[in-house]
């Protein structure tokens, strides 16, 4: 069983009906406040749903965004939800409904600091207790590696996309050498996902 972590450009109806399956599983972050069968708003149902537990995270310092090194508490809510199908869909082949759970981490308000976490996370996983909603969003925040290899690969450290290398052979023995390379630096300054 595979799961793909996908960040919000991947917030696409199309995404979910054809993306899940017996062999893998999705988690999404949200982009969109869609409507639900019943006629709610994602907002409106998630409004109506008491926190479900806390989860407490370490943040390291980010200079991009001015975020000091600080645990930060996240208020955890989840549920099942049968998102509709957009008007704007040209797919006839999907369903007007699509059965997904979704898991909202939230900074409490007692936080300071201006660009609080708000992750609204929508998942094909099952997810029925809290145990599982906590899961989720571990397994999201791992997708911070996964930026931290594109941006030494790309615009921070290796600048593959730069290369003059043509045939596919090349590109592909020397992309191996610097996830090599990249795999090492990670491993020597281990990052905090946040």
């Amino acid at each position: 069983m595979v799961t793909i972590i996908q960040d919000r450009e991947a917030d696409i109806y199309e995404v979910f009906y054809r993306g899940s399956g017996h062999r893998h599983h999705l988690i999404v972050r949200s982009s969109f406040d869609r409507t639900l069968q019943e006629g709610l708003s994602l907002t409106e149902k998630l409004a109506g749903i008491s926190v479900s537990g806390f989860h407490v995270i370490s943040l390291k310092t980010d200079s991009r965004v001015k975020r000091k090194r600080s645990q930060v508490r996240l208020e955890i809510k989840f549920c099942k939800v049968n998102i509709q199908k957009p008007t704007s869909s040209r797919m006839k082949s999907c369903p007007p409904y699509k059965e997904l759970y979704v898991v909202e981490a939230k900074e409490s308000p007692g936080n300071s600091g201006k660009d609080k976490i708000y992750w609204r996370l929508l998942t094909t996983h099952p997810v029925e207790d809290i145990e599982k909603a906590l899961l989720i969003v571990e397994w999201y925040r791992c997708r911070w590696y996964i930026e931290q290899v594109f941006r030494l690969l790309k615009h921070k450290g290796f600048q593959i996309e730069e290369t003059e290398l043509e045939s596919g052979s090349a590109i592909r023995k020397l992309t191996i050498i610097m996830l090599t390379a990249i795999l090492k630096i990670i491993q020597m300054r281990p990052v905090i996902p946040g």
